[in-house]
């Protein structure tokens, strides 16, 4: 009975220790709340400030990381943008471009009886004194077609037409040879005939010019359509050097062609002149 008595007070006790350390400490809290609270924050403040800024950074990070995925979309889409009206206005000239040489060309050849085919130069061999054009047999293209520019500049005739394009032997190829004259000369005065003959690389001469015939340095000369090829009075070139000599039975000349092949975009075809 005894060990039991002492082991119930022992208990006893002990519970009223608990109770009282437990009342303590809320009495504890309660009149230091304000200072355990400072020192919790004192404690804690610097890893939240830590964590804070990293949150802040993270956040920065994937912020830009967006932004700069934006601005490169953006770019993209504002570089094919820019692509496409560049284009358009690329179209937009060409068709500008295009309308004001018909216009030029059919003002030039208002008085002639002949028609025009527009035509776009799509190639150039200079070597072999050639040119390619986009129209061909479905667009009525025949042998020998005169080519002629919008001031009315003799360029050269098809040689070969094709189902979509064609080709242009140029005047300053070595095969070819076209009649003309000098288009001004005294009134009353026999007029000068002669041949323009192809050189090679956009080079031409004059030649069969009858010896005594009066022919000046800046003479112009156009088509004289014996050939029965080209109209009359196309624009060929002019005398840059005449070469007379008594000893022989015709004599020659430098010339400067009026054609720039490299410079030149539109042409156009003479379709009709063939029929007549």
């Amino acid at each position: 009975m005894n060990l039991y008595a002492k082991k119930q007070s022992f208990l006893a006790r002990k519970m009223i220790i608990s109770t009282l350390m437990l009342a303590l400490l809320v009495v504890f809290l309660n009149i230091f709340q304000s200072q355990v609270r400072n020192s919790f924050f004192y404690v804690s403040a610097p890893i939240s400030k830590t964590l804070l800024a990293a949150g802040k950074n993270t956040a920065g990070f994937f912020d830009s990381f967006l932004t700069f995925t934006t601005v490169k979309k953006e770019n993209t889409a504002l570089k094919t943008e820019n692509q496409y009206l560049s284009a358009a206005l690329a179209s937009l000239q060409e068709a500008f471009s295009t309308s004001q040489d018909l216009k030029i060309a059919t003002e030039n050849t208002a008085n002639e009886r002949y028609a025009l085919l527009q035509a776009r130069v799509i190639g150039l061999d200079i070597e072999n004194d050639t040119m390619l054009i986009d129209r061909g047999l479905t667009s009525g293209m025949k042998e020998n077609m005169p080519i002629i520019s919008k001031e009315k500049v003799l360029f050269g005739k098809v040689s070969k037409a094709y189902a979509g394009f064609s080709q242009i032997m140029l005047i300053s190829a070595a095969k070819s040879a076209l009649a003309v004259k000098i288009q001004t000369w005294p009134a009353g005065a026999t007029p000068v005939y002669g041949v323009i003959k192809g050189s090679g690389n956009l080079s031409v001469y004059l030649d069969l010019i009858t010896s005594g015939s009066q022919v000046n340095e800046g003479d112009t000369l156009v088509t004289s359509a014996q050939e029965g090829i080209f109209p009359k009075d196309l624009l060929v070139g002019k005398v840059v050097s005449p070469n007379g000599s008594d000893a022989k039975a015709f004599q020659t000349a430098a010339i400067q062609p009026f054609f720039n092949p490299r410079a030149t975009d539109n042409v156009f075809v003479i379709t009709d002149y063939l029929k007549k």
